[in-house]
């Protein structure tokens, strides 16, 4: 194996052959055989006439044979062996430096001695050292005596647990909570031990109740803000609809022109009053109220819309072209869509121009792929480009006549987004705008 022939080695003392690596020499072996006429199972690395290097567990007699003295040896290739021991030794110092870099807390214990093993992080959970740690009863470690039992009783029915939150008490006394994860096994001796790992999640618990608190917290503040809705709905928008009515009396009795022009000033004051609580009101609502998808009838909710403006004035002089596709299937929330449709063709007819010849408000509606379009557009004033990007921000006005509260717009776009869809616009000054809602299809089956 060493890379010489047989007739190489015959009648040649190994010794002189050169092939010896430390630790020992052959000057060292042959005064040790002199000295003892033996060397059993010493480790002797050989290096081999390719260059390869081996290890062997070499043994040595001295004997006679004939009269004369000869060397009996035997060499056992132990190459493999070492290879082995040193994986070992490799993988033994990666588990190890594994174990003492986790955060993670490892341990395992036995019900008769306790711990056996414990990494770092596992004593600095409860402020101990891994020497103080060993010592402690692990049955100790828990905070309370409920906690103790259930774990035991876990393991001893399943065998296996698995992320279970647990308070633990420090050595201070101080608690905190963790996952504990841990499994029964036996050991060579049919000795019962337990392999576990403790990861510290206080932190996360605290977020936990800190989060609590603040859903209470937001759903006491929601209680109060559905009392003002109701409030706004009721109590404010009430008086106000009886004080419009009384105005609307006094016109028609009015024969003084300043009286007329003072109680059509009041009436527009309290419009403007009215379309501002509905704003927030229908605002408040979109926020807060989930999406109740019903089959929808475009031709009616545009139809409403249009009926709702009849009371303005000028409302004569605007034609309305109205393109609706037949609805097939097509299912969304109806009352968001009234806002939305409301609010988009109340804005075309606000911002509209009767100098041109022939005023008119179109509104589309079309199915493609799932999604409802809906357009309306007009022939109106048009927006100013430098404006277009910031109509959908709340109170944003374009110019310093606009009649609306700066919330409309806003809302439609926080109400698109609300049923899935999106809202786009296109305007060029002096000649109109055209509003795009596309919203997808709620039909759940």
């Amino acid at each position: 194996k060493a890379g010489f022939s047989r007739g190489q080695l015959v009648g040649s003392s190994a010794l002189k052959l050169g092939i010896w690596k430390n630790p020992l020499d052959p000057e060292k072996i042959s005064r040790l055989l002199l000295e003892q006429r033996h060397i059993h199972n010493y480790e002797v690395s050989f290096l081999l006439r390719n260059d390869q290097e081996i290890h062997t567990m070499l043994s040595l007699d001295l004997v006679e044979i004939n009269n004369e003295p000869c060397i009996l040896a035997i060499i056992q290739d132990i190459t493999e062996i070492k290879r082995t021991e040193a994986k070992l030794k490799e993988n033994e110092h990666l588990l190890t430096s594994i174990n003492e870099n986790l955060n993670e807390g490892i341990y395992r214990s036995s019900p008769e001695d306790g711990f056996i093993y414990m990494n770092k992080a596992f004593a600095k959970m409860f402020g101990m050292t891994v020497a103080e740690a060993m010592r402690i009863n692990p049955e100790k470690l828990y905070a309370n005596e409920a906690d103790r039992s259930r774990v035991k009783e876990t393991l001893a029915t399943d065998g296996l647990l698995k992320n279970e939150q647990i308070e633990f008490r420090r050595r201070n006394g101080e608690t905190f909570w963790g996952f504990l994860s841990s499994m029964i096994s036996k050991d060579v001796h049919g000795n019962y031990i337990y392999d576990g790992a403790i990861v510290d999640i206080s932190d996360i618990k605290k977020s936990k109740i800190m989060l609590h608190e603040k859903n209470d917290e937001l759903k006491k503040i929601n209680a109060e803000l559905d009392r003002f809705v109701y409030s706004a709905s009721h109590d404010l928008r009430a008086p106000l609809t009886s004080l419009l009515g009384l105005v609307n009396i006094a016109l028609l009795e009015a024969n003084n022109e300043n009286v007329v022009s003072y109680l059509d000033m009041m009436k527009g004051s309290v419009n403007k009053l009215d379309s501002l609580i509905s704003d927030i009101i229908n605002f408040s609502r979109n926020a807060r109220l989930g999406l109740t998808p019903e089959l929808i009838e475009f031709d009616k909710l545009v139809q409403d819309a249009i009926d709702h403006l009849k009371y303005m004035s000028c409302t004569e002089s605007i034609r309305y072209e109205l393109n609706i596709a037949p609805n097939e299937g097509f299912y969304s929330d109806p009352k968001r869509l009234v806002v939305l449709i409301n609010n988009l063709i109340s804005n075309a007819f606000k911002y509209h121009d009767l100098t041109k010849e022939d005023p008119i408000i179109i509104v589309n509606v079309s199915y493609q792929d799932g999604f409802a379009v809906i357009e309306v557009m007009d022939n109106g004033r048009g927006i100013d480009p430098e404006h277009v990007n910031n109509i959908f921000e709340m109170f944003f006005r374009a110019t310093t006549d606009s009649e609306g509260s700066g919330l409309g717009l806003y809302i439609v776009k926080e109400t698109a987004e609300k049923l899935q869809g999106t809202i786009s616009v296109t305007s060029e000054l002096e000649k109109g705008s055209t509003f795009k809602l596309t919203i997808p299809n709620l039909n759940s089956n």
